[in-house]
C-alpha cells in the first residue's frame, strides 16, 4: 500500500518517518515519528509543515519487535495503558486527543505503520479543533530493532 499523510482533508506530500526502540525490563518502547508537507496557497504557512511523534513513546509487552506485526492500538482519551497517543505538531505540539495506530507488518528491515485520530491544532479553519489526521508510512527499522 502507498505511503500517504492527510491533515484537516488535505493530501500532503509522501510522510517520511523515523523509529526508535528502547528495551525495558519486560517490553518494549517504541517511539514514532512522521513528517510530510505541502506546497499549497490555500494553506497559511503555518500549517504545510506537520508532524506526529510519541514523545514519551509507547510501551508494549513484547520480547521483539517481529511479535508486533498486526498488532492495533486505540486511544479514547490522550492516554492509555500504552502511554499517550502522542503530539501533532503543527503550529505548535498539541496532544493527541484520539487516535488509532496499527504496526501493519514488519519485512525486510522496514516497518510499516498506520496512525490516525483527531487533534487540536488551535489555528484557523480547518486547521483548528478536533481536525483528523491520517497517515501510512513505511519507516526503515534501525539496526538495533532487527537483533
Amino acid at each position: 500500500m502507498a505511503n500517504f499523510f492527510k491533515l484537516a482533508g488535505y493530501d500532503y506530500n509522501e510522510p517520511r518517518g523515523s523509529i526508535s526502540i528502547e528495551r525495558e525490563n519486560d517490553g518494549i518502547r517504541l517511539f514514532t515519528e512522521v513528517y510530510a508537507s505541502i506546497d499549497n496557497d490555500d494553506i497559511d504557512f503555518e500549517c504545510q509543515e506537520v508532524s506526529l511523534e510519541q514523545v514519551e513513546g509507547i510501551f508494549i509487552k513484547a520480547k521483539s519487535i517481529h511479535e508486533l506485526a498486526g498488532k492495533r492500538f486505540v486511544w479514547e482519551t490522550p492516554e492509555n495503558e500504552y502511554g499517550y497517543a502522542g503530539v501533532l505538531n503543527v503550529v505548535e505540539y498539541e496532544q493527541i486527543n484520539k487516535a488509532e495506530f496499527v504496526i501493519e507488518s514488519i519485512s525486510d528491515g522496514i516497518i510499516t505503520v498506520y496512525w490516525r485520530g483527531i487533534g487540536d491544532i488551535c489555528w484557523d479553519e480547518p486547521f483548528d479543533t478536533d481536525v483528523q489526521f491520517e497517515t501510512r508510512v513505511a519507516i526503515p527499522l534501525p539496526d538495533s530493532a532487527l537483533s
